[in-house]
Order: structure tokens, then sequence, then C-alpha cells
């Protein structure tokens, strides 16, 4: 699997108006075979926090619709939502949530460490969405292995 230098370098050898069309294309590879590896969806969420720091909604809520279509069971979204997202246990993003705590709310974890082939495509997953926070005026993504996808927007003033 690609590295994060590998996968940006790319990136960089891409015509600049297709290097958003390659991210695309690099994400939706790994969504799609971590689906196969997994024998399951997958969703991702990511959030540009750390990149643009003064942008507004990047944290969980209501608005992330692939996350209310993902948990169709009200209930079981509901605990979701105030595990992930209660400012007094989360610190806003600065605290580490741990598989425990993941599957202790409901969440599906498979443990990444245990199947290297796993652990690097979600690598290079990851990676990809680094990059393309870091490189477009996305502020959030949230994603999914069967084409729904939801991203917020840096509202850019002139």
């Amino acid at each position: 699997m690609p590295s994060w230098s590998e996968i940006f370098n790319n990136f960089n050898r891409t015509k600049e108006s297709d290097r958003i069309s390659y991210l695309v294309k690099e994400k939706k590879q790994y969504l799609d075979e971590i689906s196969r590896c997994t024998g399951r969806n997958v969703i991702t969420y990511y959030s540009g926090w750390m990149q643009k720091p003064t942008a507004a909604d990047v944290s969980i809520n209501d608005a992330d619709e692939i996350l209310s279509k993902t948990f169709s069971d009200k209930t079981k979204r509901k605990e979701i939502l105030k595990a992930f997202n209660n400012n007094n246990t989360t610190k806003v993003h600065s605290r580490h949530i741990s598989k425990e705590k993941c599957k202790s709310v409901g969440l599906n974890i498979i443990d990444m460490e245990d199947d290297q082939h796993l652990q690097d495509m979600i690598l290079s997953l990851h990676h990809c969405y680094m990059i393309y926070l870091e490189q477009t005026i996305v502020t959030k993504i949230v994603e999914n292995n069967i084409g729904g996808c939801t991203m917020r927007l840096l509202n850019v003033k002139h």
C-alpha cells in the first residue's frame, strides 16, 4: 500500500484540474477494498478541525445524514451521538475514544492490527482524507463505500 508521501506525490504529479478526481478515485478504491476485506459496509468520518481550526460545524451532529442512514435504529443512533458528541467526555476532539468505548456503545469494531493488509488499506485511505482536507476547502466529510457522501465546505469570504 502506498505511503502518505507516495499518495501526495501522485496527487502533485496529476494535472491540477484532475487532482480532486484522483483523490476521489483513490478513496473509492480503498473504501471498496476495505468493504470486500471485512464483508460489510464502511463509513468514514473526517473533520478538518486541525487543518481549518476556525471552520464552523466540524463536530458530529444530526446534519450528518449518512450517520442517520447508517444507524436506522433511532435509539442506537442517539446513544452513539451522545457518546461521541459530548464535550464533557470528548473535549471537542481533544480526547482519544478507545476501541472499548466504541464497542460499548454498539459499534462493530474490528482490530485492524490483527490483519496487516486491512491495516495498510485503512492507513492509505486515511492518507487520502488527510491530503483531501489539506488541499481543498472541505472542512468535514462523511462517506461510505456505497456512494453516500456528505461534505461541509469552508465559507471563504472575499
